[in-house]
């Protein structure tokens, strides 16, 4: 992660250098130019059940709320020899807490932090490449309250991920992997090391159809499957009605639902069946 943050201080001062300098300090025919705080190119995968994003969702079926904060925030557009590539800063917190009659416990605290680079390939074809790491938890509460027993739970992995953007009919599809070059679970008394592993991730978002001037009805799908989970999967369907922006940002009101391996580190190799209705906020 050393180097990850190295890169992104190093990315972050020539982001400043170039707002700082005139306009005109970069024609048209540069080498390299960068243009600050660009529109977002890919959208962010609706159904991914992590997905950087700001969101609230209760489960139907009990007192359980599940809560994330977090964005996906496009930096800087990189032209290099008349070539596009965005660089974006993600990070966020996933949570969840469940609800008694008078109090509410808190479960975990999930961190994910990633850079993404974006570059158009053919027509409506992208490429992501990127760099990420998440550590996930047990809060307090869980461990005291709940008495559950917290594992370390560690990755530093690679995105390459290709990506299809439709905007005549509306569609993103989206398909590819996360390498796992650090990958530690350790208890008191085991500790595996899942390096080289690697996570196959595919999906979809759709606008089905248009209700007002930027909102629409809209479905989305996502599944992933995990090597060290001998490729069990993780079935996420979204559909709801959602505003969007020319930049891509969102504000979504939807059903979710997830069907098979968890999501929080913590509980990593347990089954989830998961039905919840929510607000969702893409920045």
């Amino acid at each position: 992660m050393n180097i990850l943050f190295r890169f992104f201080s190093v990315i972050s001062l020539a982001v400043l250098i170039n707002t700082a300098l005139p306009v005109h300090a970069f024609q048209p025919d540069s080498i390299i130019r960068i243009q600050p705080l660009p529109n977002r190119i890919i959208p962010v995968f609706s159904a991914d059940g992590t997905a950087h994003r700001t969101q609230l969702k209760k489960d139907v079926s009990n007192s359980g709320y599940y809560f994330s904060c977090g964005a996906q925030l496009p930096v800087a557009d990189i032209w290099l020899f008349r070539k596009q590539i965005q660089m974006s800063f993600a990070g966020s917190i996933y949570s969840s807490l469940q609800r008694y009659s008078n109090r509410g416990e808190t479960i975990n605290a999930d961190y994910y932090v990633d850079l993404f680079f974006d570059i158009p390939f053919y027509k409506n074809l992208f490429i992501r490449w990127g760099a990420g790491h998440t550590s996930q938890h047990l809060t307090d509460d869980a461990i005291n309250l709940q008495q559950l027993t917290p594992i370390n739970y560690i990755k530093d992995y690679t995105n390459w991920y290709l990506v299809y953007k439709n905007t005549s009919k509306r569609l993103t599809a989206y398909g590819g992997l996360q390498w796992y070059h650090g990958f530690k679970i350790a208890t008191a008394n085991t500790f595996v090391n899942h390096i080289n592993y690697v996570m196959l991730q595919t999906g979809f978002v759709y606008d089905v159809f248009k209700i007002g001037k930027s909102s629409f009805v809209f479905t989305a799908s996502d599944i992933k499957f995990r090597q060290e989970l001998s490729w069990r999967n993780t079935f996420n369907f979204q559909t709801g009605i959602r505003v969007i922006n020319h930049q891509l940002r969102t504000m979504s009101i939807a059903y979710h639902l997830t069907s098979g391996m968890e999501e929080r580190g913590q509980f990593y190799n347990k089954t989830k069946d998961l039905q919840s209705v929510g607000l969702y906020f893409d920045f």
